[in-house]
């Protein structure tokens, strides 16, 4: 069995060990230890990715432990998304507006 220790998990994804540490806390991911030394499994990588994934697509921790992603719920999430863009689009128009008058 491959396993990884933190700070290549922290490499791979681009997270902070502490980030890792409290996913952990969480209950998200569940490292085996060696004395002090957290090895996390291809399982636990997998996990990891996915907790990535979907942070970045702009769900909480609380959702992804949840794990209930139905079509509805991404549906939800993109409608969030698309207004939030919205929004910002408003926001840089307006800035525009100002600096060139």
């Amino acid at each position: 069995m491959t396993t990884y220790g933190i700070g290549q998990m922290a490499a791979e994804f681009g997270l902070t060990l502490r980030a890792l540490r409290f996913y952990e806390q969480r209950g998200l991911i569940k490292p085996t230890r060696k004395g002090r030394e957290r090895l996390y499994s291809d399982a636990d990588r997998e996990r990891i990715r996915r907790i990535v994934e979907l942070t970045g697509l702009g769900f909480s921790l609380r959702e992804i432990q949840a794990g209930q992603f139905d079509r509805e719920r991404l549906q939800q999430q993109l409608e969030h998304m698309r207004r939030q863009r919205s929004d910002i689009d408003g926001a840089i128009a307006e800035l525009e507006r100002r600096i060139v008058a």
